[in-house]
């Protein structure tokens, strides 16, 4: 009897076991086939490695299979600037803060191919210890199709602006001619002359400004990050902003006195303040104020931990606020979606403000939404401070640009532009050689390898553009140097194109001085 019992009782045990592992065999596959199903990558990181990920994550970074990603070290599979929010998570976790992040950022396959992602990122315990569990999805064609619908929608946004432009381009053109034809009577007066070609500089300066300020506007350019009095650039875009904005909405700043420097970028900023602004007068049909204030804050963890999307340190921030219908919770959780709008067909795309969440996301900040309906909407963009101190910065060091005797081959199919730029250089010592496109420029090039030390090139010319030369040029001399000059805002594929760590670039129109402090500062590198 007591024999049976035994055999019974471990019969029942193994049928136990055999059941338990069925089940779990079971679970398992479902699980399984929910994860190679998705057309998201799914992956985890634990000590700087991938410990797992779906076939769709291999695919995406041009691997055959999940098991050849297995164990590979994160740093030769994701971007710099992925890893930074990786690190970021890690560090509000050790403080006591789980985190989720979602970031949209570039990725590089093996092959080298550049491909935009949207990645979800929180911390997971993974085998009894933290890690890193992530969901990544292949957004390209939907930031494709983004970019082409936000030119559209700067299509609308001009019309807007046609009127005002046209005037304020009227009385700018007006006073160059003006002063021109002045000066043409009082040629043999020294200092009459002199006056109004001072005056004549300034017309063309508001005039240049203005058209950066257009094209920003429409186009998506390359960061130029430089230290940034963000009050400064509020009041350099206010009558840009009235006239984008219309008559019937009043615009008003409160701009703190002390403000910390940022590091940005100028035409960058200008486009987000703009955008908001746009927003914010669609939300007041019938009129309104919307006004701009500036702070310096210190953002601590009780505020991240209120505000998810909140990093610690300090910023300046500058909040936008509209007196107009404000928004019910749900929809302030999807603003900054692409394509998200509340307008009417045919009215918008839906693509001012997640433009604004991506140019403040590449300046390192964040954004923050505070809204009620009915009681109008604020929008608040936070940057990081720079450590300098404003008055480390701003005072303006009078010191005399040096010149040299230095080759330099000057590539510019505008021959009015070409003399300028070679007078300028050729007064302070350098000797130039000329060329009216690439292909002329390789010849010279190939000649005179030796004695030219710097290439300055236009982006856009006809038989070879300066991308391109500048490809074929580092193939025969890596070390070559390069100081671009274009018309154009060029935007982060040019980039792309020539595969350069750090792009020398002049926008045109310049000033001599300009010219000669960016020259000499690369030939000096």
């Amino acid at each position: 009897w007591y024999k049976a019992e035994l055999f019974n009782k471990a019969q029942q045990e193994i049928a136990e076991r055999t059941h338990a592992e069925e089940a779990l065999r079971i679970s398992e596959e479902k699980y399984r086939t929910i994860i190679e199903s998705t057309l998201d990558g799914i992956f985890i990181i634990q000590n700087d490695k991938i410990e797992f990920c779906n076939q769709r994550f291999a695919n995406l970074f041009g691997y055959q299979t999940a098991d050849d990603v297995y164990g590979r070290r994160i740093d030769g599979i994701f971007t710099a600037e992925y890893l930074k929010k990786i690190s970021n998570l890690l560090v509000f976790y050790d403080s006591g803060v789980n985190k989720t992040d979602q970031t949209v950022c570039k990725m590089q396959t093996i092959d080298g191919d550049i491909f935009d992602t949207e990645v979800q990122s929180n911390i997971i315990i993974y085998n009894g210890l933290p890690a890193i569990q992530g969901v990544i999805r292949d957004i390209s064609e939907k930031i494709n199709l983004a970019e082409q619908l936000r030119q559209s929608q700067k299509i609308e946004s001009i019309g807007h602006l046609a009127g005002g432009i046209a005037h304020d381009f009227n009385n700018m053109l007006g006073g160059i001619i003006g002063f021109s034809e002045l000066t043409l009577k009082h040629v043999f007066e020294p200092e009459y002359v002199s006056n109004n070609l001072r005056k004549i500089i300034r017309k063309c300066d508001d005039t240049a400004q203005l058209v950066q300020q257009l094209l920003a506007f429409s186009r998506k350019q390359v960061l130029d990050i430089q230290p940034l009095n963000l009050n400064s650039t509020i009041e350099g875009s206010l009558k840009f902003l009235q006239k984008v904005i219309g008559a019937s909405i009043d615009i008003s700043h409160d701009l703190t006195s002390d403000i910390s420097t940022i590091q940005g970028d100028l035409i960058a900023l200008d486009q987000s303040i703009t955008n908001v602004c746009i927003n914010a007068r669609d939300a007041m049909p019938d009129g309104g104020i919307i006004e701009l204030q500036t702070r310096n804050v210190t953002i601590d963890n009780l505020y991240c931990r209120n505000h998810p999307e909140a990093i610690p340190g300090d910023f300046v921030r500058l909040k936008i606020t509209d007196d107009g219908i404000g928004m019910d919770e749900e929809t302030m959780n999807v603003i900054f979606e692409p394509f998200f709008t509340t307008k009417e067909t045919g009215k918008g795309t839906g693509l001012g403000l997640s433009m604004v969440y991506g140019l403040v996301k590449q300046h390192n900040g964040f954004i923050v939404c505070e809204s009620e309906v009915g009681k109008g909407t604020s929008i608040s963009l936070f940057f990081p401070v720079r450590i300098d101190k404003i008055s480390e910065i701003e005072p303006a060091k009078i010191t005399a640009i040096s010149g040299g005797s230095e080759t330099i081959l000057l590539v510019e199919d505008e021959k009015d532009l070409v003399l300028i730029l070679q007078t300028i250089l050729e007064e302070y010592g350098y000797r130039i050689l000329k060329a009216e496109n690439g292909v002329e420029a390789l010849k010279i090039y190939d000649k005179n390898r030796k004695d030219i030390k710097l290439i300055i090139s236009d982006v856009v010319m006809p038989k070879m553009g300066g991308a391109r030369l500048y490809n074929v040029i580092h193939t025969k001399n890596p070390d070559a140097k390069f100081l671009f000059i274009t018309g154009y805002m060029l935007d982060e594929s040019f980039k792309l194109k020539i595969e350069v760590k750090q792009l020398d670039l002049l926008n045109k129109p310049f000033r001599k001085e300009t010219v000669a402090k960016k020259v000499r500062e690369i030939l000096d590198r």
